[in-house]
């Protein structure tokens, strides 16, 4: 016997500004009541994100909710991919500090001060 799925959108409601956890579950109880149903009767489970706001939204109702682990990852990744970035740009800025204050004087009048020159220019001391 094939089992009978049924799915259903129920849309979005906007949010304008910041809205607290308790006004979110009342906003999603409304929605819910638009087509009849209730959120602690007929729905079993939500998914969210991980933002603070949401994971009290959960603790806040009877259905169950599962953190989306993709949004998860995906901020994980960001992290550090970031991090690596900014943690570079930081070498990169110290390297270029150091390079300026050890040029002689040949150097800055060839370069005009211009550090972007250095590049594959080399000097004797």
């Amino acid at each position: 016997m094939e089992s009978m799925e049924i799915q259903c959108n129920i849309g979005l409601a906007r949010i304008f500004g910041s809205m607290s956890s308790e006004s979110r579950v009342q906003l999603l109880k409304e929605k819910l009541s638009e087509f009849n149903l209730s959120l602690d009767n007929d729905v079993v489970g939500i998914t969210t994100d991980g933002a603070s706001v949401m994971k009290k939204v959960g603790r806040l109702i009877e259905p169950l909710q599962q953190l989306c682990y993709a949004h998860g990852v995906q901020l994980g990744i960001t992290d550090v991919i970031y991090k690596n970035n900014a943690e570079s740009n930081e070498e990169e800025e110290i390297e270029e500090l150091e390079l300026n204050k050890n040029r002689s004087t040949e150097e800055e009048e060839v370069l005009e001060d211009k550090p972007d020159n250095y590049d594959g220019l080399y000097f004797s001391k």
